[in-house]
Formats: structure tokens, sequence, C-alpha cells
């Protein structure tokens, strides 16, 4: 988690890549010191990346959590921390750090002259069905896009498969209803502070984490895995760079 959050940023803030003339500075101090503090705070046991699904923070553990979150890792995050933990984003030169992606928008034709067809088409998308699927359907339009509001009578009560009342929130299940209230606040707050992603390239990060593995498990030093690391990227950028 480490590792991704600052090499993340130092690729967008032009630290690490020098976005205007296409230059890697992978082999630099600042890359170093991402190594250096990565395995000092970021891994655990191995220092593979086959981390928990929530890893443990704190004392024993990561220095943070990088991960996309939802409601439902939300309120696990907040069973096991309480208020011990809070969202930070990812560091920037300015502006917010949490970013949320979307893979794609509903849209319709500019010369559409049927407009009760794209009425009832946004009407269909943003109705309860699909908007707020009910605890075991198998429709909904892959993720809401309404905004979030805390209220208790978006929490509704079922049966689970022992037949005992359990109540959900849009389809997941509440640990307890004080945590999922607690929750909820703290997702809606965290909705309300998101800019759009930066893209990164994926093949950069693959670069880097093939090549990483060497110095987190003790087989290349942070040197030269840093000189490794610059030279591939820098021929990734001079195969694909274009100014911005």
């Amino acid at each position: 988690a480490t590792m991704r959050f600052l090499t993340d940023w130092g690729i967008q803030c032009s630290q690490l890549i020098d976005w205007e003339t296409g230059e890697s500075h992978f082999e630099g101090e600042m890359f170093l010191k991402i190594l250096e503090l990565s395995k000092k705070y970021g891994y655990y046991g191995d220092h593979t990346h086959a981390e928990p699904e929530i890893p443990p923070l704190g004392k024993g553990g990561s220095l943070l959590l990088y991960a996309g979150i939802d409601f439902e890792t939300i309120q696990e995050l907040q069973e096991r921390y309480g208020e011990d933990y809070c969202y930070i984003g990812i560091p920037t030169n300015g502006g917010i750090g949490n970013y949320v992606s979307c893979e794609g928008v509903l849209v319709v034709n500019g010369n559409l002259t049927d407009t009760d067809a794209a009425k009832a088409f946004f009407k269909c998308m943003l109705c309860d069905e699909l908007q707020y699927p009910a605890k075991g359907t198998m429709y909904n339009c892959g993720a809401s896009i309404l905004k979030v509001e805390v209220s208790s009578e978006d929490i509704r009560p079922h049966l689970n498969y022992r037949d005992e009342t359990v109540y959900s929130w849009r389809g997941t299940d509440l640990i307890s209803t004080e945590i999922g209230m607690i929750s909820l606040e703290k997702y809606s707050k965290l909705l309300e502070s998101c800019v759009p992603a930066p893209e990164i390239p994926e093949r950069l990060l693959e670069i880097i984490y093939e090549e990483d593995e060497a110095y987190f498990s003790g087989d290349r030093s942070a040197e030269d895995t840093a000189r490794i690391i610059d030279n591939r990227v820098q021929t990734y950028l001079d195969e694909t760079f274009l100014p911005e």
C-alpha cells in the first residue's frame, strides 16, 4: 500500500517522470526513499504483494491502506479501528487526493427526436429497483449513480438465510445499526470530497512491480532496483511518449 501510494503521487506530480520532456527520474533520491519507506512500513511476511483483503494498520502492520473503498469496506474498517483511522487521499501539490473513477457514462444521441424515450431510459436507470437492489437479487446497473444520503429511512430490514431480521443499506447488510450510520456518514463525506481519478499507464506500474520484488525480498539493493526500473521506464517512455 505504501509503495503504490507514494509511487502514484510521484508519477502524477511529475516527480518521478517529467511529463513535459518524457524523462524518467526513478534513479533519483526520491524513489530511493520511497523504496526504503515502503520496505519499512508497507509490507509484511515474505514481502510479496499478496496482502490480506484489509491489511492490519498501525503497530505491527502497514503505515496505510491503499484500496478502492466501498460502503462494505468502510463498515469493516469502522468495526476494526473505530475512530483510529482517517481518509487522507493521495498527496498532491494542491487540490484533493481522494479519487473516484467511472468506467462509463449514461448518454443519449444528440440528434434524438424522441425525447420521451430518453426520459424513460433515465427514469428506468434511476429507479429504486436498479439503484437499490434488494438483497440477493441479480440485477442492478453496476453501481449507484445517485448521491449518498445519510438517512435512517434508507436502512431496511429483511430476513437472512437463517430467517433472522437484519438491516441493510442499498443491498449491503449492516454490521450493526450504530456502525452502519457512522459508516454512512463517512462514506457520504468521502464521496463528496472525491475528484476524477488521473490516468496512470498500467504498463508503468507493471514495470515497477516486476522489478521491486527483488529489493523487498533482499535479493537486490535499492540503488540497483532504482537503476533497472529507471532504464525500463525510460525505454517505455521513448517508445510511447507524447508531450503534454
